[in-house]
């Protein structure tokens, strides 16, 4: 979840112990170093002249006279730490830790020194070592919060999640009126997966801290991660109101929006977003998904090439010698087009294939191995390989000119071409299979009826939901779903009295030539967004759709008819609500027999 929305909690800064002593305890603590009692009262009021300007935050005129004194008191434990403590407010961490150092070498339990030691070592990346030094200051210091607090986000930095979380744990136990601590807390135990716990003790701190704008950054962001968009406005908008330009609160209140099909509200927030932080992968990547959504298809797969540096994989683009496609002429070339994404996003980025094909001498296509079969029957002419996630080389293929990324096809060939033509059939299923299956189901006078309804929220429905198809007459209903569902089938046997096919002999997970034969066979299909759709659509098979409330840019603003196939109508449900369920489920049964009373 790190991508500019929650980190792993607060760090908390170098002034949370007082660490600039102060000169009443510099007179006290004066039997450190050998000379520091033959400096007189000199020594003090440079001391204390350059606590002032630390205090003033006048940190040049602070370090000079720090230097004063410890050139007159090379051991003075005090002059080191606080020395330290402007090298690591500049920055310079390398120095920070050796003064640091020096401070505990003469001073062995200084543990403002330890704890600040432990800030620069987390700075330089040291995280381990740091570790290490705030378990030696607990040890002195046996209960302190803020020690607990900090060694808790380090142990979440370094993955050791259990430990981190009795760390954090404890530093609310010794001080629960702080909401920091409550935030640190709830940030792990969402990642922990304790998503109640986390949200609870989120709503603790804000009763401590109710106008930090941080706390109600991340407590927004996460809403908008468990899917409580709506929830998220108030705090997300809180936020924004006390910290109007954090690119964070922008960046998840273009989520939000986004999720709720505010659509024009989120390309806004993500624009917003990007204008304070131009280089914010994740916000171009999530605007090109708004845009593309809304329609605005020249801007959106313009800003979908953001979607490697929003992955963290930006050096795939240069995973080959060639050239990578910018639009050059390729009538006489061969042209690579190389895998990148899911197994349904490869199936729907095919369908432009025979359009590149048109451009190129020669095509070469790389594919997920379940695809192969099916790849290389549907398109003669282009040389399918087989691409392997797994494999450090996943395609030891190296004869062609230029190479192109999957999802790199609708703007360039958009750029070349000025339109994209859909093919009405670009998938060709096994015709032997296809007449198998369908002799295998077939009910004499029925039509066959491909049925698709499991997934995650909120795209999955209950099997349930189909109950106004069920009541059509002359069809036969067939399980193209993967995966284990014969409860449920069982049960709406039960409560509805119809039988849904199950064929144990076709595994979408592990082919997909089996699964496109058997989609083949059916006279239509009803599925949620997956890769069903994809491949019902490609082989031209009546498809009825069912979408989720949230947007999604694959249907490219189209809110009816598919803009990849012709054969796919869509149906928005516009929330998670049973009833508005039903009603669509009522429109598409009332259209799936208009289809199936004209074949």
């Amino acid at each position: 979840m790190c991508e500019k929305v929650v980190n792993s909690g607060q760090f908390l800064p170098i002034y949370w112990r007082k660490v600039i002593n102060n000169p009443k305890k510099h007179q006290k603590s004066s039997s450190f170093g050998s000379n520091n009692r033959n400096q007189g009262s000199g020594y003090d009021d440079i001391f204390n002249l350059a606590f002032s300007h630390h205090k003033e935050n006048n940190l040049d005129k602070a370090e000079e006279l720090y230097t004063t004194c410890l050139e007159m008191n090379p051991k003075d434990p005090l002059i080191l730490h606080n020395l330290g403590v402007i090298f690591l407010q500049t920055g310079r961490f390398d120095n920070a830790i050796q003064k640091f150092y020096e401070a505990i070498k003469y001073k062995p339990k200084y543990v403002d020194a330890l704890c600040n030691l432990g800030i620069a070592l987390k700075h330089s990346g040291k995280l381990e070592e740091a570790v290490k030094i705030y378990n030696e200051a607990l040890a002195i210091e046996t209960n302190s919060p803020e020690i607990y607090s900090n060694l808790g986000i380090l142990q979440q930095e370094l993955n050791h999640l259990a430990e981190a979380q009795t760390s954090l744990k404890k530093a609310v136990s010794l001080d629960p009126k702080r909401a920091d601590f409550w935030s640190n807390l709830a940030i792990l135990n969402y990642r922990l997966g304790e998503v109640e716990t986390a949200l609870a003790e989120f709503t603790e701190a804000l009763k401590l801290d109710p106008d930090n704008p941080n706390l109600l950054s991340n407590f927004g962001s996460i809403l908008v991660e468990l899917g409580k968009s709506q929830e998220a406005l108030a705090p997300l908008n809180r936020s924004l109101n006390l910290k109007d330009n954090s690119t964070e609160v922008l960046y998840n209140l273009g989520k939000a929006n986004y999720n709720l099909a505010q659509l024009d509200k989120s390309i806004n927030y993500y624009k917003s977003a990007i204008a304070f932080d131009p280089d914010f992968s994740k916000a171009h990547h999530n605007l090109a998904h708004a845009l593309l959504a809304n329609g605005n298809l020249g801007d959106g797969w313009k800003e979908y090439s953001w979607r490697w540096a929003a992955k963290g994989l930006s050096e795939k683009l240069n995973r080959f010698n060639q050239p990578l496609w910018k639009g050059e002429n390729i009538s006489t070339k061969k042209i690579l087009v190389w895998s990148e994404q899911g197994i349904g996003d490869e199936i729907l980025f095919s369908s432009l294939i025979p359009n590149l094909k048109e451009l190129a001498a020669h095509c070469i296509l790389e594919a997920n191995p379940r695809l192969v079969p099916l790849f290389n029957r549907s398109f003669p002419g282009v040389k399918v390989v087989e691409f392997n996630r797994d494999q450090d080389d996943p395609t030891n293929y190296s004869d062609f000119d230029f190479h192109i990324p999957t999802g790199d096809l609708p703007k360039l060939l958009t750029q070349k071409m000025g339109t994209i033509k859909t093919a009405n059939n670009y998938l060709v299923a096994d015709s032997d299979k296809k007449a198998a299956y369908r002799k295998r189901y077939e009910t004499k006078d029925k039509y066959l009826v491909g049925l698709s309804w499991a997934s995650s929220a909120p795209k999955g429905i209950p099997l349930s939901s189909f109950s106004p198809i069920f009541k059509l007459p002359n069809i036969t209903l067939v399980n193209l779903q993967y995966g284990e569902h014969n409860d449920e089938i069982r049960s709406c046997k039960n409560n509805y009295g119809i039988d849904v096919i199950s064929d144990p002999e076709v595994d979408p997970l592990t082919s997909m030539d089996d699964h496109a034969a058997q989609v083949a066979a059916m006279d239509a299909v009803i599925s949620i967004q997956n890769t069903t759709i994809y491949v019902s659509g490609g082989l031209g098979i009546k498809t009825f759709a069912i979408l989720p409330p949230v947007p999604d840019w694959r249907w490219l603003g189209k809110t009816d008819e598919s803009p990849w196939h012709n054969s796919v109508s869509l149906y928005h449900r516009t929330s998670k609500d049973s009833n508005l369920i039903d009603k669509v489920m009522q429109s598409v049964a009332l259209d799936l027999e208009n289809f199936l009373n004209t074949k």
